[in-house]
């Protein structure tokens, strides 16, 4: 009996370069690559013989780091007081139109608000944890149980 390597949890899993991550199994993975090696009906196990080994990768939703909404705060912060400085500020004493009080309860304000949009954001962004590779005997008894019936007559 062959043994399948353990594969991490992961969000997404692939076999080979994508803009697009869709496959949320190995198997799902695996199958959408082996069916594109042959034509229909043909004997699939010639097919991943012939072909031998297949990497599966394995990918991971990228966490937003904590620091990111008040990284973006401050900047949209910095930019509104130094655009209301360039149109509205003193030319001779730049830099001292606004009270410290007032720009960090705006940056605070700021912050919080967009924590909350981001809570209500899907990340899309991935990044590999891992890489699996399985040879053609791996390949076939994964099929065969994930797809039987490439095996039927």
């Amino acid at each position: 009996m062959t043994t399948l390597p353990e594969f991490p949890k992961a969000d997404y899993y692939d076999c080979g370069e994508t803009e697009v991550l869709t496959h949320k199994t190995p198997e799902e993975a695996v199958e959408y690559e082996v069916d594109c090696w042959g034509e229909p009906g043909c004997d699939a196990s010639t097919i991943i013989r012939e072909r031998g080994s297949l990497t599966v990768t394995c990918y991971q939703r990228m966490v937003v780091p904590d620091n990111f909404p008040a990284r973006i705060a401050a900047s949209m912060v910095e930019g509104a007081v130094e655009s209301w400085g360039e149109e509205f500020g003193n030319p001779y004493d730049a830099g001292d139109e606004f009270p410290e009080a007032a720009v960090a309860a705006a940056r605070a304000k700021l912050e919080a608000a967009i924590r909350e949009l981001y809570a209500a954001g899907t990340v899309w962004g991935c990044e590999v944890i891992s890489d699996v590779v399985l040879d053609a005997e791996q390949i076939e008894a994964m099929m065969r149980e994930h797809r039987p019936d490439w095996w039927k007559p």
